[in-house]
């Protein structure tokens, strides 16, 4: 079992009270959940409030564990796992500053359905269950908000595992690069149009929360590199075609995106406007013309350039017209 928040040994000075109080307050503001309450009301429920701080891979708490209340974070990260069958860790949601969690066992007397773990350096509130149960009956705004964030969160849930069953793995991948790429928080435009991503986690967590093997997350992204998707440096990752991406995270494979690119270039509907006999402006054919690719192009070094050849051909015809008009004026003489 894990040791329990607990208040402080010694007594803490006024004005540390003072600033700890003002921090709770300035975290549980930025929360869904307690959003538009009295002042009044925030500072009981701050009064009541506990901290702790958990060090990088420190459990909050496990699987089975009572309830004590509602957590909300104020810096760090913890993550929600449990063991999956095969003795993986199956990555149930990454919460962040601001965020909280557990809300939806308050009302119950069942324990924690999964873990709780610190991936970095963490400090997070404690609302206690009584005290916050109490606010929740006398303040209906505090009880619908409440009930909004545990609709919210049942929603995200439902999609993540319409995700992890109706796509494959670089589909799932292109959908979570996609979602955080619109996160305002966790990516930047770029000159060029390019989003980069940064990763909230290790690439290890990452894969065990898309539901794949590390070495399969490896792989997909090597994937993505070769074809001009992504561009990935460490936990830096760029969308370089955001459009390929989003095919992909529709359920096409990252190959058949290609194929399709490849074909409507030789047949030039990759040109603006989608007009055949256009130049190809998709990033991946930059400057090829309809029907000019690789194979096109050894020919031509092959045989000589289709300039040459047809510098010739007009030369051979004027000559032959030549020969051809001077027979003829013999013939006539």
């Amino acid at each position: 079992m894990h040791d329990k928040i607990s208040a402080p040994a010694t007594p803490a000075s006024p004005a540390a009270d003072w600033l700890r109080k003002a921090g709770i307050e300035t975290t549980l503001g930025l929360n869904g959940i307690f959003s538009g309450l009295d002042p009044a009301e925030l500072s009981a429920i701050a009064d009541a409030c506990r901290t702790r701080t958990l060090q990088k891979s420190e459990i909050l708490f496990r699987e089975g564990d009572e309830v004590e209340g509602l957590y909300v974070i104020q810096s760090g990260q913890i993550c929600i796992c449990r063991d999956a069958p095969g003795g993986r860790r199956q990555i149930i949601h990454v919460f962040g500053p601001g965020e909280s969690f557990a809300q939806a066992a308050l009302a119950t007397q069942e324990a924690h359905p999964a873990d709780a773990v610190a991936l970095k350096p963490t400090k997070v509130i404690l609302a206690p269950k009584a005290p916050l149960l109490e606010s929740i009956a006398r303040t209906p705004r505090l009880a619908l908000n409440m009930l909004a964030a545990i609709s919210l969160r049942m929603r995200a849930l439902l999609q993540k595992l319409h995700t992890i069953k109706s796509r494959h793995a670089e589909g799932r991948l292109a959908a979570w690069l996609l979602e955080n790429a619109n996160d305002a928080s966790n990516a930047n435009d770029n000159t060029g149009g390019a989003q980069t991503v940064t990763l909230p986690m290790t690439k290890k967590l990452l894969a065990a929360q898309l539901g794949v093997q590390g070495e399969t997350l490896s792989r997909m992204l090597s994937r993505f590199k070769k074809e001009r998707v992504l561009d990935v440096s460490k936990r830096q990752i760029r969308i370089m075609d955001y459009a390929r991406l989003e095919a992909c995270a529709d359920g096409r494979r990252v190959e058949s995106v290609k194929r399709e690119r490849n074909n409507d270039c030789s047949r030039g509907t990759g040109a603006v406007g989608g007009r055949g006999g256009g130049r190809c402006f998709d990033n991946a054919h930059r400057d090829v013309a309809p029907g000019k690719g690789k194979k096109y192009k050894a020919r031509e070094r092959a045989s000589g350039s289709g300039d040459e050849k047809r510098g010739a051909g007009e030369t051979t015809a004027r000559q032959n017209g030549k020969t051809c008009r001077g027979v003829s004026g013999r013939r006539r003489r």
